[in-house]
């Protein structure tokens, strides 16, 4: 065995960089929730982070580039959620699937509702979170898309197509999550439920 392969038993953690920056980006997941991303400064960021104003400058140019960063963390979490779902699987029924990718968008919602609200508010007017917002709900539709075509849809590019039709209620869940959060009601279950009925009336099922 040479020397780089010894295993010294000493745990490799992250490093201080990697903590600060995770600091950093949990302070402003907070903040979001409880003052909104107008009243948050790089000043509170680092205040409640445990740094310096120059030590952000490390790690983000701007708290549009920090909350973007949130966003990316936040959507990749759900991107891994939606590749798991066994959408090929043999036997799968269209509603079942639509129904788990509803409990699993929900779940994201559940725990992040400060940053993807941010993330619909922001996405128009701050590129960096708004491509990767984009990328986000791509990868919902394309996930529903291949859903909708099981169940009988016509893959084509008509208005009553797949696409178009996943498109649309991609677009009506998203809103419908984001106006739960903001409010607090109605219960994120309830959103899951309705928008699974509506899905399923559009399948046909």
């Amino acid at each position: 065995m040479g020397e780089a392969e010894v295993d010294t038993g000493r745990r490799r953690g992250r490093s201080k960089g990697d903590l600060r920056e995770e600091a950093i980006l949990a302070a402003a997941e907070r903040q979001l929730a409880s003052v909104g991303y107008e009243s948050i400064t790089v000043a509170t960021l680092m205040e409640e982070a445990g740094g310096t104003r120059g030590g952000f400058y490390f790690y983000f140019r701007t708290k549009a580039d920090a909350v973007a960063a949130l966003v990316e963390r936040t959507v990749s979490a759900l991107h891994v959620s939606l590749e798991s779902l066994s959408v090929d699987q043999p036997g799968a029924e269209p509603v079942d699937l639509i129904r788990e990718l509803l409990v699993r968008t929900q779940a994201i919602w559940a725990e992040h509702g400060p940053v993807m609200s941010a993330a619909v508010e922001l996405a128009p007017t701050v590129p960096a979170i708004g491509d990767r917002w984009a990328a986000a709900r791509d990868a919902v539709t394309q996930t529903a898309t291949r859903i909708a075509i099981q169940a009988g849809l016509p893959d084509s590019s008509a208005s009553d197509g797949a696409a178009a039709v996943t498109a649309l209620l991609v677009r009506m869940g998203e809103g419908a999550f984001y106006e739960a959060t903001k409010r607090a009601a109605p219960p994120l279950s309830e959103v899951t439920a309705t928008c699974g009925l509506i899905w399923q009336r559009c399948l046909g099922a």
